[in-house]
């Protein structure tokens, strides 16, 4: 089988277990308003005060990158929690259970102590990445930064299944992660683009 073939596979296989257990789809619904909330909690009272008024991206102090590591941080850990309890869910299922949406949070509570650590490292590495990417007056840092990014999502982007399915620690699970991208590289980035287009494919109707 190759790999679209593979995508295309795991694609019915997804809408199979959201047909089985369609409650699942409230994890995307809920880190979606949980985001927006700690968001608009967040940065409204710092509009408010003034704070953002005159601020130069390509030179900010470095209290604004404490205040951004703090929103990332909290906003990671929200994405991460639901993530985790979708991922618990599905591996019930398809173990052949019956997951219920309690199910799948009680399982990313107890792995809180790792989805903390988890959107900790995420937060410093998101700071540090727009650090230089505003700091850099040049296309190359610009650049830099992009390349950076994309190469840490690409080899941290099966972490939070390693950390609740494997029960690894944090620098653990980020290893064998970037292990398993190096062994699937091309599967992995093949999957990813085709789950995209057959998202977009399917959002065309409601598009229209």
């Amino acid at each position: 089988m190759g790999t679209l073939e593979r995508t295309w596979s795991l694609y019915k296989q997804s809408f199979h277990i959201l047909s089985a257990d369609a409650e699942i789809v409230l994890f995307p619904v809920m880190s979606a308003v949980s985001a927006v909330l700690v968001a608009v909690g967040f940065f409204y009272p710092l509009f408010r005060s003034g704070i953002f008024e005159g601020m130069n991206p390509e030179n900010l102090p470095w209290e604004y990158y404490a205040l951004f590591f703090i929103w990332y941080f909290l906003n990671f850990l929200v994405i991460i929690f639901f993530n985790s309890a979708l991922v618990g869910c599905a591996n019930m299922r398809l173990a052949g259970g019956d997951p219920r949406v309690r199910d799948g949070l009680r399982i990313a509570l107890r792995r809180m102590d790792k989805i903390v650590a988890w959107a900790f490292v995420a937060a410093t590495v998101g700071v540090v990445l727009d650090m230089i990417r505003n700091r850099s007056k040049r296309l190359v840092g610009t650049l830099l930064a992009g390349g950076m990014g994309l190469a840490w999502t690409l080899a941290t982007y099966l972490v939070v299944p390693v950390l609740i399915l494997e029960d690894r620690t944090t620098v653990d699970s980020i290893r064998r992660s970037g292990e398993l991208f190096r062994k699937r590289w091309g599967e992995q980035i093949a999957g990813n683009m085709g789950f995209g287009l057959l998202n977009f494919l399917m959002l065309l109707p409601a598009l229209f």
